[in-house]
């Protein structure tokens, strides 16, 4: 591997692993300005070349042309030097600062928008470049740079100014193929995430819709729906419908009482970890006045993200501020599990879109909550068809959980593997 003699010292480097700037084993393009675009020279596909920008990389650092858009062929040849190819590196100047993507297919010419960074003549492993990259020593002095700024961006001298710590190439290669062995595991299973959430939304319209063994069927203000069943408004079903506390008490350390928000709701429980410690006191107060919800709850996310929604399970000492709703059901006419099936398929979210009021901050009342109109089968179907839904629910936590433990292993990984803390070739035994 050839390098620019000039090395950046770094005390405590592996043996044989070097410091080095980014400029001196890649070259660093980016749009010069006056060869910039509008929105005139944006064409149709077929009559121009990929223009790719920060929106098609994804929070995974992959490439994602689900969005694409396209510059004429004339803007495309005026900058020869920034032409994508095979294993170039694209990394986000602008905006979405830190996202980092290698090029391992590109079905057709392609370039850079005015946001992007093109990083060509790589002169070591591109996959090893790559995580280097996308790595926390990288990350952490982007997050440097822009925090001393007004507008968020990193210039290209900056780019290239960037330190890069690199092995031998047989380690680097070696480094690069346990990563990315690692980011196929879980690219696999974000597939099984995705395939189990569509076979579950095709399974709700059925069930919501069709239930189970049903064979006749009536019209409805939601459609039509098998013979026997209701249309009924969420607040008739419920004993309760409120919401948190509407201001939030002054937050403490580790007292044990907690208060949630919509950022603390996860996919059917809180995290409690990010959830706020308030003093008993407080926490007392706010109980006392209808704030801490009980288990078979209804939890339903009002403002901000609205629609996020799960059955409270559990036995915390906890309140909620007043972006979350609490639904307490008459349990004698409904299901608690259903319901919040119900009010998360897409039949609900049709309702939501002329439920929600506000300006700059859309929110749902608690009025337009009681007014929600629910399909409502027997008790005994309701649960059956819970149930159901809640296995493959199941599945798609376990299947989260397996994601994040290899995302925490991959985390590990690249502090242990980049860094040389780890080293994967035994200095002695490597290839001169």
């Amino acid at each position: 591997m050839k390098v620019n003699s000039e090395i950046i010292e770094i005390s405590k480097l592996p043996e044989k692993w070097q410091s080095i700037k980014l400029n001196q084993i890649a070259s660093v393009k980016g749009r010069i300005g006056f060869r910039g675009y509008t929105k005139s020279d944006l064409v149709q596909k077929g009559n121009g070349a990929l223009t790719i920008g920060a929106k098609h990389i994804n929070k995974n650092n992959k490439l994602n042309f689900i969005d694409p858009e396209y510059i004429s062929w004339e803007k495309y040849e005026e900058s020869p030097e920034i032409k994508v190819e095979i294993g170039d590196i694209l990394m986000v100047q602008r905006g979405s600062l830190g996202k980092v993507a290698i090029v391992k297919e590109l079905s057709e010419p392609a370039t850079i928008n005015p946001s992007m960074v093109l990083l060509k003549n790589i002169n070591c492993c591109n996959q090893f470049l790559y995580y280097s990259l996308s790595g926390e020593i990288i990350q952490k002095e982007i997050e440097k740079i822009t925090t001393s700024t007004a507008v968020p961006m990193i210039s290209q001298g900056q780019i290239k100014e960037f330190i890069i710590l690199l092995p031998p190439l047989p380690e680097q290669q070696k480094i690069a193929t346990i990563l990315s062995t690692v980011d196929e595991k879980i690219e696999v299973i974000d597939a099984q995430i995705t395939q189990t959430r569509e076979l579950k939304k095709g399974l709700m319209q059925k069930l919501l819709t069709r239930g189970i063994g049903h064979t006749k069927f009536k019209d409805s203000v939601l459609g039509e729906i098998p013979e026997g069943w209701e249309v009924v408004k969420l607040g008739s079903i419920s004993d309760k419908v409120t919401d948190g506390s509407h201001f939030s008490p002054i937050p403490q350390k580790d007292t044990g009482y907690l208060i949630a928000t919509v950022k603390d709701m996860r996919f059917k429980q809180f995290n409690l970890s990010t959830c706020v410690h308030i003093s008993k006191e407080e926490y007392e107060v706010l109980a006392r006045n209808g704030c801490s919800p009980k288990r078979e709850d209804i939890l339903l996310s009002k403002d901000g993200t609205i629609g996020k929604t799960f059955v409270y399970k559990g036995d915390q000492n906890l309140v909620l501020l007043s972006s979350i709703a609490i639904i307490r059901l008459n349990t004698a006419l409904a299901f608690p599990d259903y319901v919040c099936q119900f009010l998360k398929s897409d039949i609900f979210f049709k309702q939501l879109e002329g439920l929600t009021s506000g300006s700059a901050i859309r929110r749902l009342v608690l009025k337009a909550i009681n007014g929600i109109k629910v399909i409502l089968p027997n008790i005994e179907e309701q649960e059956k068809i819970a149930i159901t839904l809640s296995t493959i629910d199941d599945k798609i936590e376990i299947l989260q959980e397996k994601k994040k433990n290899y995302q925490e292993l991959k985390k590990g990984l690249m502090q242990e593997l980049l860094t040389g803390k780890v080293r994967v070739f035994q200095p002695e035994l490597e290839i001169a």
